[in-house]
């Protein structure tokens, strides 16, 4: 086993130097260079900055019909059947909010992840009573999104609304 060698200083100045260039030489052995400790830190704030991103852009997108995904005005309650609702049949009955002001409503409904409506109606009351026809066209295991546009005489949309059912 090898002896360490002892050096010992008589003057208090001399010890405080050699200390000092023992900790430099131990630092230069073990130590990180602080620039290495500056990139390590910004490429860890790098990664967590772009997870973050990749987590709110890999989301899936709220679809909404095409053409009423930026139809805008007020938002108009959507009643029956009950947002998120999981029905064993297809609906025949929708209904919403009443706007006032307004010439007509249109109504839709659109397969989950389409932009082309399975129904599509102009009606002027606050509710639909689907045919037996359009009833069929309602697939079951899809879920879909039925919209109502409140409309004034020159088309321009006050008010909006929209909700998703299952049909299983």
């Amino acid at each position: 086993m090898a002896q360490e060698q002892t050096t010992h200083h008589h003057d208090p100045t001399a010890a405080v130097e050699h200390m000092e260039e023992e900790i430099r030489a131990l630092e230069g052995e073990t130590g990180r260079p602080r620039w290495l400790v500056w990139v390590l830190g910004i490429l860890i704030l790098a990664a967590i900055a772009a997870g973050i991103v990749f987590l709110n852009r890999s989301r899936p997108p709220e679809r909404a019909p095409a053409t009423l995904a930026a139809a805008g005005g007020v938002p108009l309650e959507v009643r029956e059947p009950r947002p998120g609702s999981r029905l064993s049949s297809a609906p025949t009955t929708f209904s919403w909010e009443s706007v006032s002001g307004r010439h007509d409503y249109l109504f839709r409904i659109v397969p989950e992840g389409s932009a082309e409506p399975v129904i599509e109606r102009s009606v002027r009351t606050p509710s639909v009573q689907l045919t037996p026809e359009e009833a069929g066209r309602l697939v079951a295991g899809l879920s879909y999104v039925w919209s109502v546009a409140a409309r004034k005489r020159d088309g321009t949309v006050i008010g909006s609304g929209q909700a998703r059912f299952r049909l299983d």
